[in-house]
Parts: C-alpha cells; structure tokens; sequence
C-alpha cells in the first residue's frame, strides 16, 4: 500500500473501524448493483431467446404450410390425372362428409320435424351389375393402330442367322382419352419364326 495513503487513515480505532464498514457498505453496494444489472441482462436475453423461438417456431410452420400447398399444386396441375384435385372435387367430398354427420335436432328450424327412425321398407336396394360391360359401345370410335414389330437387329434367328418370317399376329385394344375427345387404340404385336428352323407342318 502507498506509504501516503497510510498517513492519512485516522489513528482512532473508532474512525478506522467506521471507514472499513463504510468501504464495506460501499463494496456491498456495488457487487448488489453488478448483480441488479447481471440479472436485468440475463432476464432479457431470456426474453430475446423466447421470441426467437417463437419466431422460428411460426417460420417452421409458414414452411411446412407452403410445402403443402406447394405439393398440392404439383399434383393438381403436373401429376398423373388420379392425383389431380379439382375444386369441385373438394366440393363432393366436402358435401359426401357433411352427410355421413349425424343431425342435431336442437339444430333444427321450429317448423322441420325431426328425422325419425328410417323404415327398412322403403329403402331402394340397388343390386349391383353383374357380368361383363358391354363392349360394342367403343365399336363406333375412330380407331388408331400400331404395330409393334421387332428392330432389325433381333430378325434374324439366333440360330443360323436366317431372317425370321411373320407367322402371325397378336391384337389387343384400348380406349384412351384424348383431349376432347375418345379414341380406340389398337395395338398390334408381330411374331416371328424362322422358316429353316422351326418349318411348317
């Protein structure tokens, strides 16, 4: 310690001993208000951290809401047309679960009865169709064929190296949807057989 400041403490043990409870109020003091300060620092970084999250939170769910909408645009304008979902679609199927709900007679006008219990007779059974669907409906579309055939390449016999020849023909149709429009396809599959190799008869 300086040989100055020395000097000049009291030689009364009295005034020394209130100088050191001073000094050490003074010091109390301070740590308290160094602690305040801590504590008010803390409580507000606290504070920021929580709205962060809170933040981050809303943010993850705005994302994950755009993917949703984003994935449901894809399949409605790009994906296969079993995927697509028309706005009169969500209508049915709105309209289809409004009807499986039960009805609340307290929900009811004054004037509408309640709905009763429903007779067994009179429900219409609808049997349904059994058999094959008649298929002479497609006759009358316009028809477009192709021929499925074998590349040159895989003409000739594996064996000997003769061109194979057509030996006949598989066909099988489809009715495929076009813009505006049905159209019958026919598909025709060409077999082949090598006349050295695999003779008639």
């Amino acid at each position: 310690m300086d040989e100055a400041i020395l000097q000049s403490l009291p030689d009364d043990p009295a005034a020394l001993k209130r100088l050191v409870v001073e000094l050490a109020q003074r010091h109390d003091a301070r740590i308290a208000a160094l602690e305040a300060e801590r504590g008010q620092r803390i409580a507000e970084l606290e504070r920021k951290s929580q709205e962060w999250e809170q933040t981050r939170q809303q943010l993850e769910l705005e994302k994950l809401r755009l993917a949703h909408q984003l994935e449901l645009l894809r399949k409605r304008y790009y994906g296969p047309r079993a995927d697509r979902v028309a706005p009169d679609q969500l209508l049915l199927e709105f309209a289809v679960a409004l009807e499986k709900r039960p009805v609340d007679a307290a929900l009811l006008p004054p004037d509408v009865p309640s709905p009763g219990p429903i007779d067994p007779q009179t429900i219409r059974r609808v049997r349904p169709r059994s058999g094959r669907r008649d298929l002479a409906l497609f006759d009358k579309l316009p028809m477009t064929q192709k021929v499925h055939d074998l590349p040159p390449e895989a003409k000739p016999c594996p064996c000997c190296q003769t061109m194979r020849k057509p030996i006949g023909r598989e066909s099988s149709w489809q009715v495929e949807y076009l813009p505006a429009s049905f159209q019958r396809i026919e598909h025709v599959r060409l077999k082949y057989a090598c006349p050295a190799c695999e003779p008639s008869g």
